[in-house]
């Protein structure tokens, strides 16, 4: 083989290696392009995400605010009629409820459902929070008052009432109240109660009478709990048990 049909051959292999180099940076090109597309593109939809968030957060809200002064009514007769419902309502609940307190009442669900419920609407928090306070009365009388809860409160109350038998199984008081787990006068989120799927009212009591020595005296209502679990008692307890002077 000739000297020039190498040095042809050469300089076919360094047109080549050009070309590619060349197909390369256009590829590498086009990939760092569809690169910055893509997260541009996820920088936009977490941008939308995190607006959708806030939607939905001032949507829940305005829904609340539309709730706040109703009340769901359960185990009345739809027979009977809303007018002798409401009746027997003040009736047991020995609570005055004149036409200027009721915004509207009526029964929800369709036509074909037994068992509805009966919503009333007040005009004023004030008045739906006087019926709260006597539900006490209905006790034994087959009927129930519930809170005008949002979608997003349903769910929550539904998984707190999971941990609200779980504490009371442990023989521990325990309510939920305004969206929150009171167990043992100690408050608990429906959010630090989704963050550990293993968390125990046991364990954190441990941690809660660990730390009431270090609490201000406004925050010494969650360690009353304290005494019943055979811990030692709150200063304020030692207070109270000072012997009189003689």
């Amino acid at each position: 083989m000739g000297d020039k049909t190498i040095e042809s051959l050469f300089a076919r292999i360094d047109q080549l290696e050009a070309n590619l180099d060349k197909k390369v940076e256009k590829a590498q090109s086009t990939i760092d392009s569809l690169i910055s597309e893509i997260q541009h593109s996820n920088k936009k939809i977490q941008e939308l995400e995190q607006e959708n968030s806030i939607l939905k957060i001032k949507v829940n809200r305005l829904e609340q605010k539309g709730r706040k002064n109703n009340i769901i009514v359960s185990g009345l007769k739809q027979e009977e009629g809303t007018e002798n419902n409401l009746s027997k309502l003040q009736q047991v609940l020995e609570v005055n409820i004149e036409k200027g307190d009721l915004n509207d009442i009526y029964y929800l669900g369709g036509k074909e459902d037994k068992s509805k419920l009966l919503k009333i609407e007040f005009n004023c928090y004030w008045k739906k929070q006087e019926i709260l306070r006597n539900c006490y009365k209905l006790k034994n009388q087959g009927i129930f008052i519930n809170q005008d809860l949002t979608k997003e409160e349903q769910e929550v109350h539904k998984k707190l009432r999971i941990h609200l038998n779980k504490a009371k199984s442990q023989g521990r008081k325990a309510t939920i109240r305004n969206s929150l787990l009171i167990v043992d006068s100690v408050v608990y989120t429906y959010q630090q109660l989704s963050a550990d799927p293993e968390f125990s009212f046991s364990n954190q009591q441990q941690e809660n009478n660990s730390t009431n020595s270090f609490l201000p005296e406004t925050q010494e209502e969650g360690s009353s709990s304290s005494k019943r679990n055979g811990n030692s008692p709150n200063p304020s307890d030692q207070r109270k048990k000072r012997p009189k002077r003689h």
